[in-house]
């Protein structure tokens, strides 16, 4: 990478000025994968500007390049420092290895990222670990094998409940919040999908059970989130309940 940002890694560095995350909220920025033209990589790290190079599928190198982008330019904003100049350390939660939920160093500013193939999003928060998670609306989304084996029996029986071409949603609005509290957890799917209960897609969004080791140490709050359409979010956030904010922020990328 050029030891001096080119002239549009600078100009994300302005846009990312306006970014603001009062105390007690957390901020979710919703952007569109395709407003990312190749220009932001010169704002990626070495390790992710070569991942996103490995990536065979155009839409996965948009997505992942839209997703760490958009992340660099909302962190830089929140510490008054250049996207490119934000570092990321990543520690595995069961073996303390090199892998893992990505941390900034100093654990002020907890966050997460997720993406589908039509929509990237950031969530920050200061001190409290956070976890999110998107999903496509697809038709062919929802396969029984697949509710099988990360619902627990009260859920897979709620949702054989429901008529049949509410399953798909349905599924998918289980599948976020339980994907959003791993990620906030930093467990993520080494823990079974199926040891943890969450109220029915229905219902307000809530942890019912947790049933895996180790035990969660803090109290877990999910919330239900505005995406956009043809798309189905969650949020979990541990240890708090702080206001929740969601802004379309894809003219973060496009600035």
């Amino acid at each position: 990478m050029p030891s001096q940002p080119p002239h549009h890694a600078g100009r994300s560095s302005e846009a990312s000025r306006g970014v603001r995350l009062p105390q007690g909220e957390c901020g979710v920025w919703w952007a569109d994968p395709g407003a990312a033209g190749p220009r932001l990589a010169a704002i990626l790290s070495g390790a992710e500007h070569e991942r996103w190079r490995r990536f065979r599928f155009d839409h996965d190198r948009a997505a992942y390049l839209a997703a760490h982008a958009l992340t660099r330019i909302v962190a830089g904003g929140l510490l008054g420092i250049a996207p490119g100049d934000v570092s990321f350390e990543t520690a595995c939660a069961n073996c303390g290895g090199p892998h893992g939920k990505p941390k900034m160093p100093g654990g002020v500013l907890e966050f997460s990222i997720t993406h589908s193939r039509r929509r990237v999003g950031v969530a920050f928060a200061h001190h409290l670990p956070v976890g999110i998670d998107v999903e496509d609306v697809t038709a062919d989304r929802l396969g029984a094998a697949l509710a099988l084996t990360v619902l627990a029996p009260a859920e897979q029986a709620a949702l054989a409940s429901l008529p049949e071409d509410r399953r798909s949603d349905g599924f998918l609005r289980y599948w976020t919040r339980k994907e959003a509290l791993l990620k906030a957890t930093g467990l993520g799917l080494s823990v079974s999908p199926e040891l943890v209960t969450v109220t029915a897609p229905g219902d307000s969004p809530a942890l019912l059970a947790w049933t895996a080791t180790p035990a969660l140490a803090q109290p877990a709050y999910l919330h239900d989130l505005d995406p956009g359409p043809a798309q189905v979010a969650a949020l979990a956030v541990l240890g708090g309940r702080p206001t929740i904010a969601e802004h379309h922020a894809s003219w973060l990328l496009a600035t």
